[in-house]
C-alpha cells in the first residue's frame, strides 16, 4: 500500500515530505507529546512560532505545512493545519513578512548571450552542443529542472533518449515524473522550431544528435557517456551570466521557466495558454510587474507630486499589472550618493528591473 502512496506524488516531492515527517516525529518524541490533536496543535503553533522568528521563507512554511496535512489525514488525524488560529498565524506572517523574489527571468536575448559565452566556457565542440539543448529546452520548454537533467552523473531522472519524438519542425518529449502529473502517466512538451533563431530548440536537438552516440537511457550526456547533472548545469548558466557583466547571483534553473512565462506575456498570450506551456496548476507563473524606478534630486520629487494630480496618478500612463512605477527622490541629492540611496531602496523595497536617472542640477 505505501509504494503506491508514495508513487501519488513526485519523487522530489516525496523526499521534501519525508524530511518534514521526520522532523516532526523527532520533535514530538522530545517535547513527549500525547496522541491526540490539543498537544500536536500546541506543538505545531511552537514550531511555526520559531520559525516565523527565524523568519522563515512563505515558501518553507507553506511546503512544512502541506507535508504534515498529508501526514495527519494519512493516519486519520484531525488536520491541525486548517485549525483558525494556525491559518491566521500564517495569514499574518505573510501580510508582516516583505518576502521579495530576486529570482531574475532568462529573456530570449539572454538566452542568445549565453549561447555566445559558451563558445568561450565549452572545454569541447560537444560540451557546447550540450549546453545549448539543455539550455535551449529549459526555455521553450519551461522545464522543472528536475525534469530535465539528472540530480547527478551517475544518472536517474531527466529526459529519456526514447521519450523524443522529432515529427516535422516539432519536438515531442515525454516527462514520465512531473510534479503537477497526479496520476502517474507522465505529460508530453511540445515544442516547435524557430527559424532563424540560434538558440531554436529543434536546431540545437539536431546538432547535440549528430555528435551524441545512438544510445539510451538519459538523453543528456556527455562525451564519456555520463549524465549532464543540475549541478553542472546550474554552474555552466551561472559562469555564462558572469560572463555577461549580470548578477549571476539572482539567476538559477527556474529563471528559464520565469522568462518562458515573462515573454508569453509579452506576446500577448493568454493566461491558459501560459499555463499550459509552463505545465502550472495554479496562479503561480503569473509573473510580477516589472519595478521601474525614477530616480533623481528635487526635479523628480516635484514631478511625482505633480503626476498623483492626472489621471494617470504616478504610473505615467502605465499599467499596475505590468510596470510598479516608483519615484525615488532626494532633495539636493549629488551623484556620489546615488549608489547608497539605490542600495539603501533596494533593501527597503527589493531590486529595480530599470533605473531612468534624471541627471543633471545639482552638480
Amino acid at each position: 500500500m505505501m509504494e503506491w502512496v508514495r508513487r501519488s506524488l513526485a519523487p522530489s516531492t516525496w523526499n521534501s515530505y519525508n524530511k518534514v515527517w521526520c522532523d516532526w516525529a523527532l520533535l514530538e518524541q522530545e517535547m513527549g507529546v500525547l496522541d491526540n490533536s490539543d498537544d500536536r496543535l500546541g506543538l505545531l503553533a511552537w514550531q511555526l512560532s520559531k520559525d516565523f522568528d527565524s523568519n522563515v521563507s512563505v515558501s518553507v512554511i507553506e511546503r512544512k505545512l502541506s507535508a504534515l496535512a498529508f501526514l495527519f489525514k494519512f493516519r486519520g488525524w484531525t488536520d491541525i493545519t486548517k485549525n483558525f488560529a494556525i491559518k491566521q498565524a500564517v495569514k499574518g506572517f505573510k501580510r508582516g513578512r516583505r518576502a521579495t523574489d530576486v529570482r531574475r527571468p532568462i529573456t530570449l536575448n539572454i538566452l542568445e548571450g549565453i549561447f555566445g559565452q559558451l563558445w568561450g566556457i565549452s572545454h569541447s565542440p560537444f560540451e557546447r552542443l550540450l549546453f545549448r539543448v539543455a539550455f535551449s529546452w529549459a526555455f521553450f520548454g519551461a522545464f522543472r529542472i528536475s525534469e530535465l537533467v539528472s540530480p547527478n552523473r551517475a544518472g536517474a531522472g531527466g529526459v529519456l533518449r526514447e521519450d523524443i519524438k522529432r515529427e516535422g519542425q516539432s519536438l515531442s518529449i515525454r516527462i514520465r515524473e512531473a510534479k503537477t502529473d497526479k496520476s502517474g502517466k507522465g505529460l508530453m512538451v511540445e515544442l516547435h522550431g524557430v527559424e532563424g533563431f540560434d538558440a531554436c530548440p529543434v536546431r540545437c536537438f539536431d546538432d547535440y544528435c549528430r555528435v551524441r552516440n545512438e544510445q539510451g537511457g538519459i538523453f543528456l550526456i556527455h562525451q564519456d557517456g555520463s549524465a549532464l547533472s543540475k549541478f553542472q548545469f546550474v554552474a555552466v548558466l551561472r559562469r555564462s551570466l558572469e560572463g555577461l557583466k549580470l548578477a549571476a547571483a539572482e539567476y538559477g534553473s527556474h529563471s528559464f521557466r520565469i522568462g518562458a512565462a515573462t515573454e508569453a506575456a509579452r506576446w500577448g498570450l493568454d493566461e491558459t495558454v501560459i499555463r499550459r506551456i509552463g505545465r502550472w496548476e495554479s496562479n503561480r507563473f503569473r509573473t510580477r510587474p516589472c519595478r521601474a524606478w525614477l530616480l533623481g534630486h528635487s526635479y523628480i520629487h516635484w514631478a511625482a507630486q505633480r503626476a498623483t494630480f492626472h489621471q494617470a496618478d504616478g504610473q505615467l500612463g502605465f499599467q499596475q499589472a505590468q510596470v510598479q512605477l516608483r519615484w525615488v527622490s532626494r532633495r539636493g541629492l549629488k551623484w556620489e550618493e546615488i549608489v547608497p540611496l539605490v542600495v539603501q531602496k533596494a533593501k527597503e523595497f527589493g531590486p529595480p528591473d530599470i533605473i531612468v536617472i534624471h541627471a543633471g542640477g545639482n552638480d
